[in-house]
């Protein structure tokens, strides 16, 4: 049996004033020896298939961090590479295509769509295509359609990334071995909100997902929960249920979870503290030898903000929030000049705000240099197949009026603790941890916080979301409705 396996994946913000470019985008092929992302999708994928003792006929996995629109040249580009090493193998068994489900280029609302058409076009109808998304996808009938299986993350923080993918393989194996003839059914919830799965009731609903897989003749049940930053036609929640040749069964089940889902609408309903009651709360707060962990939602790099917004910094410098720390700021010229003052250096620096107007005003501080560290390199926690590496580039800490301020070159959200105890930050004796991240730094942070706070600071990632500029999106949803079935 040969599989195909390639991908290009990224996550769009429409509102983001980062443009994607070709640069932006990490590649791996197969035999990879990285151990990024990419990599170790492709390299996990080609495990599983040699070890059944089939051929892996792989073309690359192309990852950018979150970000804006894709430029038109760049998309197309990588898309005609794809393709071009499809049409090189003239025969295949199966496609996997690893992709994210909420890119946007210049021109194409649904890269992912096109991506599966374009396939598909190629290889035929009787060949089976199964493609891996990320839960912030905006499912469309494209999609549905041109796909055979799609399977989607469950869990955000997205520990389970390699796991979803072995289920993909798995079920793909299955159709092109005729032990199964799956057809998929999708429900729009009509709900456009952010879904951290550690926390209820989202937490149960993602738990049950496994018992409806148990039912005869079902699949595979997913919920794809759509990226409240992208406007795109088919922004929102919905459900998949994929069923073993029973069209009904998948229309009724997929419409079950969904009504689940809208049941439950206010107690998931996404909603953050404001700044002023954060820095409040810390400073009522006795501290008990664990930091309150305070997550800046707005400035996410992983949803595609440039994460060079002051507004959480300057209230901490204003609140005098002593002993604590922040991260990640990115700014490469100031990462520059640090560096190159060097540990021990006392210095004035122009920090951050420096992308767009939700960026605010950048600070001007009088901040000594407290540590240097040369690319640095975050884990992000996954259940199984080991740690993900992510590249933070040169990174420098600055202390300014107890504040340790942690400001690195290479744009990314905080996963992991130690974007702080890499240098020497004793988190025991922090009061306060800002971290510039929606949810993802919950699996290495909660842990070791004493609470946790999710913070709608201003910034670009606006988490109320009946305030987010749409012009494309259906908006006929909750929360602007409070009943938009009727």
């Amino acid at each position: 049996m040969r599989v195909f396996v390639g991908g290009i994946i990224t996550e769009t913000n429409t509102f983001s004033p980062v443009p994607t470019g070709f640069d932006d985008y990490v590649i791996s092929r197969q035999d990879s020896s990285e151990s990024a992302l990419e990599s170790q999708i492709l390299n996990h994928l080609q495990h599983l298939i040699q070890s059944r003792g089939w051929e892996c006929c792989s073309s690359f996995i192309a990852i950018a961090e979150p970000g804006g629109i894709t430029t038109r040249d760049t998309y197309e580009k990588l898309r005609d590479m794809l393709l071009s090493d499809l049409k090189k193998l003239q025969t295949v068994d199966i496609a996997i295509l690893p992709l994210h489900g909420a890119m946007v280029a210049d021109g194409y609302d649904d890269c992912e769509g096109d991506i599966i058409s374009s396939v598909r076009k190629i290889i035929g109808p009787d060949i089976p295509i199964g493609v891996e998304l990320d839960l912030h996808c905006h499912l469309t009938e494209t999609m549905v359609n041109q796909a055979d299986l799609i399977a989607i993350y469950r869990e955000y923080p997205h520990t389970d990334i390699l796991q979803r993918a072995e289920a993909l393989l798995n079920m793909t194996v299955d159709m092109a071995q005729g032990k199964t003839q799956p057809v998929m059914a999708m429900y729009d919830c009509k709900m456009i909100n952010l879904y951290p799965t550690a926390l209820e009731p989202m937490r149960s609903i993602v738990d049950q997902l496994p018992k409806f897989e148990q039912r005869p003749d079902i699949i595979s049940v997913d919920i794809g929960h759509g990226f409240p930053w992208g406007d795109v036609a088919d922004c929102g929640t919905r459900t998949l249920v994929i069923t073993n040749n029973a069209p009904d069964l998948a229309r009724h089940t997929a419409k079950e979870i969904g009504d689940c889902l809208f049941e439950h609408r206010h107690p998931l309903l996404f909603s953050p503290v404001s700044l002023d009651s954060a820095m409040q709360t810390v400073l009522k707060k006795e501290h008990t030898g664990k930091p309150i962990v305070i997550a800046d939602i707005s400035d996410n790099a992983g949803g595609g903000a440039a994460s060079d917004s002051t507004s959480a910094l300057a209230a901490m410098l204003s609140n005098e929030v002593k002993d604590s720390a922040i991260g990640m700021i990115w700014d490469p010229q100031v990462v520059n000049i640090a560096s190159k003052a060097g540990a021990g250096a006392t210095i004035k620096v122009r920090l951050g705000g420096k992308t767009s107007v939700d960026s605010g005003q950048p600070l001007d501080l009088k901040v000594k240099v407290t540590g240097i560290v040369r690319n640095l390199i975050q884990p992000f926690p996954q259940e199984a197949g080991g740690d993900i590496p992510v590249p933070c580039g040169d990174t420098v800490c600055l202390e300014c009026k107890g504040i340790s301020i942690i400001v690195n070159s290479i744009r990314t959200q905080v996963f992991h603790p130690s974007v702080f105890t890499s240098f020497g930050i004793d988190l025991s004796h922090m009061k306060v941890l800002v971290v510039k991240s929606i949810f993802h730094f919950y699996a290495g942070f909660a842990p070791v916080a004493e609470d946790v706070l999710l913070m709608g600071a201003p910034g670009p990632l606006n988490p109320d979301f009946t305030q987010v500029p749409y012009e494309k999106a259906d908006c006929h949803k909750f929360p602007w409705f409070e009943n938009p079935f009727q």
